[in-house]
């Protein structure tokens, strides 16, 4: 999923991926155009696992939940590396995340 969604925002030249945890369930958004619009919504489980990846691929070890954490990599879509830029931050209902689309080459 992590992937798709990478490919995704790729393909629709979105600019910001946020990852929102609400109360039961977590929100997928995409930013183009100055508008976030949401791409869809996930189960909670489904949602901690998601962002755990791209933790893991950022580098992010998030053991200290008092302050955001940020990391960066390249992630590869078809023929081309996309780089991103991830800011993890702790919400009353559990992490969000933000990535933002740097540079696709």
């Amino acid at each position: 999923m992590a992937d798709r969604i990478i490919a995704l925002a790729v393909r629709n030249q979105t600019s910001e991926i946020r990852i929102d945890a609400q109360q039961r369930s977590y929100i997928v958004q995409f930013r183009a155009d100055g508008q976030f619009t949401e791409l869809t919504r996930l189960k909670w489980d489904m949602g901690l696992k998601l962002i755990a990846r791209y933790k893991v691929l950022a580098g992010i070890a998030a053991a200290d939940k008092m302050r955001a954490h940020d990391g960066m990599y390249a992630h590869p879509v078809g023929d081309k590396s996309c780089y991103l830029r991830l800011y993890l931050t702790q919400t009353p209902y559990g992490d969000s995340l933000i990535i933002r689309l740097i540079d696709i080459s």
